[in-house]
């Protein structure tokens, strides 16, 4: 039977440094396309489409994660991580490329085609790159090596955020200037041009990246010999879902998500609420903020993966999300700067909270790993679910008390992380 030291050392052996270097660039991939969506479907409206079609398509990207979760998972079972990788920068690079085509012509339905075909690909790439990492790392290193490697995630979204405007105009090759003294036909042109082009390159880079990921020396793996190590109490269990520690982790995702995608998407407006900082924050410096949100989760990644080489996993976890439900609450009841800055250091503390519950989650799991990976993947649709109820609440209670969601996701979180990922081991 193949043990996971086998798979690790045979890991070590046959990849070299631009081998890693290649997994670094899918984690940066995806981080950067998740953001470029967030960018650019509100510039939809300029071609026709409404609020509610809007919030569709974000939807209908996080619905991929639930619903072709487990399929990828049977897909990745049977044809290995390797091949995974290389399926989802191919699903990805054909999704974008089909965004390009259909940017303009106002046909709601292929817009919702191409954005579940990119998030199916994304969905790929979360349960075969976290896999693989998970299973060629050291037990005690497992989180710590994920958490770097989603420094490069956070990177890509930071990039995105910070330089999309500059981007888009270089690849188009206009300036600022000019677009603002367009007529309104050319505005329009100008206008799908500036969303298609970014795509096109987008759909290029992962396409050249899928080719590198083929011809790379990454070790193919499969789990089907690897042993269950977690006491479930059933002689031979046939499915993830006798491992309670897999779904109360999965229950522990949706939750993250759920917040970080909250507070990714109404913080701007948040920030602009006048006992918070509407008095005295001009529009522009309300959306920086959302910079310095996503900035504090990027060094929080670099010093977490430090952190976590030294200390309990579990008590990183619990200690974290509790310290981020504490800050958040801080938030709610106080005002002006007090509240600002209470929010924004949450993305600290966020920061590494994937890491660890996808590691405690698929801690033991044996061959079920990629089913176990394609429940907490299929978990991450709490980042459409979550919004909407915070949102909802905001209508009834106001947007700043609406918040105490976000409270409750992180006590529940630090809960699972005390309590809840702890397993029996087959002795």
């Amino acid at each position: 039977m193949k043990s996971l030291s086998a798979i690790r050392n045979n890991f070590k052996t046959q990849t070299s440094f631009v081998d890693k270097i290649i997994l670094a660039l899918i984690f940066f991939i995806w981080g950067c396309f998740t953001q470029l969506n967030d960018i650019t479907l509100p510039h939809l409206f300029e071609f026709g489409l409404n609020l509610p079609q809007i919030i569709l398509l974000q939807f209908i990207f996080f619905a991929a994660y639930l619903i072709m979760s487990y399929p990828s998972a049977k897909i990745i079972d049977r044809f290995g991580y390797k091949n995974g990788l290389f399926i989802g920068l191919s699903v990805c690079a054909l999704g974008s490329l089909m965004f390009y085509f259909i940017v303009g012509t106002n046909n709601f339905y292929l817009y919702l085609i191409s954005l579940f075909i990119t998030g199916s690909g994304v969905t790929f790439l979360q349960i075969a790159g976290n896999g693989y990492i998970i299973l060629t790392s050291e037990p005690t290193k497992a989180a710590s090596n994920l958490t770097f490697l989603q420094v490069f995630n956070s990177f890509g979204r930071l990039l995105i955020i910070v330089f999309s405007t500059s981007i888009f105009f270089i690849l188009s090759g206009i300036s600022i200037e000019d677009f603002y003294s367009l007529s309104p036909d050319d505005y329009i042109i100008t206008e799908i041009n500036l969303i298609q082009t970014p795509y096109l390159w987008m759909g290029f880079i992962i396409f050249f990246t899928a080719i590198l990921i083929y011809f790379s020396k990454l070790p193919e793996i499969k789990t089907s010999e690897l042993p269950i190590l977690v006491d479930t109490g059933a002689y031979n269990p046939t499915s993830v879902w006798y491992f309670k520690h897999t779904n109360l982790a999965a229950l522990a995702i949706f939750l993250y998500v759920g917040a970080e995608v909250s507070i990714g998407t109404y913080l701007v407006q948040y920030m602009s609420l006048p006992n918070v900082g509407g008095r005295f924050l001009p529009d522009k410096e309300s959306i920086k903020m959302l910079q310095y949100y996503w900035g504090s989760a990027f060094v929080g990644r670099i010093i977490g993966g430090f952190i976590l080489k030294d200390i309990s996993l579990r008590k990183v976890t619990t200690g974290f999300a509790f310290t981020a439900a504490i800050f958040a609450l801080i938030s709610i009841v106080s005002y002006g700067k007090i509240s600002m800055v209470s929010l924004i250091a949450i993305g600290f503390f966020n920061s590494i909270l994937f890491p660890c519950l996808f590691t405690l989650g698929t801690s033991g799991l044996g061959h079920f790993l990629e089913e176990g990976s394609g429940v907490l993947i299929a978990s991450i649709v709490g980042g459409a679910i979550v919004p909407f109820l915070l949102i909802s609440l905001a209508g009834v209670v106001g947007l700043q008390l609406s918040f105490l969601v976000i409270v409750v996701c992180y006590l529940l979180i630090a809960l699972y992380g005390a309590l809840g990922s702890n397993y029996k081991s087959i002795s």
